[in-house]
């Protein structure tokens, strides 16, 4: 007969923390030596402190009439252990008229079982254990799916706002590789500069966008920038398709890949055409100011010259 007993609502409290073998180790211990018949621990019905020490719960609320309950005459006591020497539970074997004493022959069996009932004991341990990394690794896989659909929708809107930036930007942007050639230009680019479509642009060189006079200088903004020294509202000559110059403020940056290692230039150029235009005339109205001016000085020194000549005629 092989009899099994679940534990109470208190006992699995006091039990929560603490490693079932070393509650079984415990009850294996030192008492019980006088039982052992080899590997296993051998009592009778009538030794109730020996019955005790395997079958006591700490703090139960179990009396102990309810606790042992039997009228078997032996019981037999199988620690289950794992290869770690780790004691898993306890196979309990009681026996009606015989006498474990007088066939110890018939353990030889019973110790296949005790190690088949082990395998069986660490095989559902590790069952469960794989179950619950299963499960961890389920809970982990939604996140990580989650986290990425959020990320890739945040990666999403922020790239919708970018290219809504650099198409309705009124500056002329472009980047290019290391080597200068440009590899994307906006709206703005196109138009300022009399190109029909971008794709005029893509594969050009920036440098031929800039007037020849101003050539040495577009080499050194693009030299100090990758340098880490980037330009901000450096003032350049720009060439259209049709040959027409203007002016504009250039300022630039690296583009860099993860891994931070330069790929390419950001280009913004701001037309100061009508700024140039007004700062001309604003300085043409300085001049004829001061020129008036001097003149109304000198008329009034005239006057004051005249009017002491003719009273001293």
């Amino acid at each position: 007969e092989i009899v099994a007993a679940g534990l109470t609502r208190k006992e699995k409290k006091y039990i929560k923390n603490k490693p079932l073998s070393n509650i079984w180790q415990q009850r294996l211990s030192s008492p019980l030596e006088q039982c052992r018949l080899g590997k296993f621990y051998y009592t009778l019905s009538d030794n109730t402190s020996t019955q005790e020490q395997i079958m006591q719960v700490p703090q139960t609320e179990i009396s102990k009439e309810k606790r042992i309950r039997s009228t078997l005459n032996d019981w037999l006591y199988i620690p289950l252990r794992l290869a770690n020497g780790k004691i898993a539970g306890i196979m309990s074997i009681s026996s009606l008229k015989e006498d474990f004493h007088s066939i110890e022959e018939s353990l030889v069996p019973l110790e296949l079982l005790a190690h088949q009932a082990t395998a069986i004991i660490e095989n559902a341990r590790l069952i469960q254990k794989i179950r619950g990394m299963v499960h961890r690794l389920r809970v982990h896989n939604k996140f990580l799916r989650e986290e990425a659909l959020k990320r890739n929708s945040d990666l999403q809107e922020t790239e919708n706002k970018l290219e809504n930036i650099f198409e309705t930007s009124p500056c002329l942007i472009v980047t290019t590789n290391l080597d200068g050639n440009i590899t994307e230009c906006n709206t703005k680019t196109c138009e300022m500069l009399r190109y029909s479509s971008e794709e005029e642009l893509i594969g050009k060189s920036f440098l031929t966008l800039v007037s020849k006079k101003d050539s040495q200088k577009a080499i050194e903004t693009l030299t100090k920038t990758l340098e880490n020294r980037p330009a901000k509202d450096i003032e350049h000559i720009l060439v259209a398709k049709d040959g027409n110059e203007f002016p504009v403020e250039l300022s630039t940056a690296v583009i860099s890949d993860a891994s931070d290692i330069p790929r390419g230039f950001l280009i913004i150029s701001r037309d100061i055409a009508k700024q140039k235009q007004l700062e001309q005339n604003l300085l043409k109205h300085e001049k004829l100011g001061a020129i008036g001016e001097l003149a109304a000085i000198v008329g009034r020194d005239l006057q004051i010259s005249l009017t002491e000549i003719i009273s001293a005629v």
